[in-house]
């Protein structure tokens, strides 16, 4: 939907550059250095009309403009080119002038266009980092619910649950890398899996189940301290 939005808008673009061209070379026979630059800059801002839609319609994770963007974005190319044409057909002649303010439109137009270039992948950097953030815990949680039930005894049983519903029970969102903390627990809970699997002692076991629940609290720990600092 929103790539067609933009072709159509582009495509009454192109019409509007052919209608500025038509308007400038029909009506106007002093083809003076100020006209030249008004044609260069009005036939140049479709170019860069057509630069931010191929960034706003990139069809892959990381899209640095949005539709919302390019309603702005439309509007240099708007400007300029009711700009020139006015140039144009006012006959303005100081050519200096004329290079002034088009370079003066632009400038404004490239700040605002990285502006939001610079925004939006932000955005997306954001969000990566987010659903890397669900994808640990969930790895976390799938690797503790494998164990549920596994062990010979109710007391062993309850105590891995218990652990289990502490897992689930942890910040996704958090203000602070834990990636570490992270694979270390994922590790331990292999081991877990490993001495479950070969019927060793419950206390060892019970060891091992403690140590992952003072990994976990240790984790929690670290994101509340971060969200607090923020």
């Amino acid at each position: 939907m929103m790539n067609r939005k933009i072709t159509w808008i582009s495509l009454i673009f192109v019409l509007l550059t052919f209608i500025f061209n038509l308007i400038s070379f029909w009506f106007i026979d002093d083809k003076s250095k100020s006209f030249w630059i008004s044609i260069f800059f009005g036939n140049f801002s479709i170019l860069m009309y057509a630069f931010s839609s191929i960034l706003m319609g990139r069809k892959s994770k990381y899209i640095y403009l949005n539709f919302q963007n390019g309603i702005t974005i439309s509007g240099y190319y708007i400007i300029s080119t009711i700009l020139n044409l006015c140039f144009i057909l006012f006959d303005l002649q100081n050519h200096k002038v004329n290079l002034f303010v088009n370079l003066l439109l632009l400038a404004i137009f490239l700040i605002i266009l990285f502006t939001f270039f610079a925004a939006n992948s932000d955005t997306v950097a954001q969000l990566e980092y987010d659903k890397n953030e669900r994808i640990a815990f969930y790895n976390l949680q799938e690797k503790a619910k494998r164990l549920l039930d596994k062990a010979d005894s109710r007391q062993l049983n309850k105590k891995i649950e218990s652990m289990y519903d502490k897992i689930c029970s942890c910040q996704i969102n958090r203000s602070i890398n834990v990636n570490e903390l992270d694979m270390t627990i994922e590790k331990e809970l292999d081991i877990l899996y490993q001495k479950l699997s070969l019927v060793e002692t419950d206390e060892n076991i019970i060891v091992q189940i403690n140590k992952i629940m003072n990994l976990i609290d240790e984790r929690n720990d670290r994101i509340i301290s971060g969200l607090k600092r923020y």
